[in-house]
């Protein structure tokens, strides 16, 4: 709580009920963990990156990331609510149970991966890239998309309610 953190790397780990409340971290990295009962709180991340990661119940709430990068995760029960990201980067991820709500993001990339119960609300998205993706039901309700690319996506139960879409590409 109310810490600064610069260059933090957790690798070959655990953690359950693992809590930052009013944290500014920078250069964050987590290689080869287990995480259960993740809770972001007025948490500012820059330069994040989580490779070979399993997370259960992750919550990130009232906050900010910059270069945040999954690569090689399984994410179950994560929720994203009042945050901004930019530059947020999936790849060989898979998320189970995603809610992001009242989030702005910038710069979205997801590839080879897959997503269940992928839901955005009150969303503003710039620039979203999926490429060889699995996607199942999924809603976006009050979402604003600018610059979106589906490339190589199976989705299945796609749903799209009070939103708009510019620049809104299949492949």
């Amino acid at each position: 709580s109310n810490v600064t953190m610069k260059n933090y790397t957790f690798i070959n780990g655990s953690a359950v009920n693992y809590t930052l409340f009013n944290v500014t971290a920078a250069n964050i990295t987590f290689i080869n963990a287990s995480l259960a009962n993740v809770t972001h709180l007025n948490v500012s991340l820059v330069n994040a990156t989580f490779t070979n990661v399993t997370m259960k119940n992750y919550t990130f709430i009232n906050g900010s990331a910059w270069n945040f990068t999954l690569n090689n995760v399984t994410m179950t029960n994560c929720s994203f609510i009042n945050a901004t990201l930019t530059n947020h980067t999936l790849l060989n991820t898979s998320l189970i149970n995603a809610t992001y709500s009242n989030v702005t993001m910038k710069n979205y990339t997801f590839i080879n991966g897959s997503a269940w119960n992928y839901t955005l609300f009150n969303v503003t998205a710039a620039n979203i890239t999926f490429i060889n993706a699995s996607l199942a039901n999924v809603t976006h309700l009050n979402v604003s998309l600018v610059n979106a690319t589906f490339t190589n996506v199976t989705m299945k139960n796609y749903t799209f309610i009070n939103g708009s879409a510019w620049n809104f590409t299949l492949n």
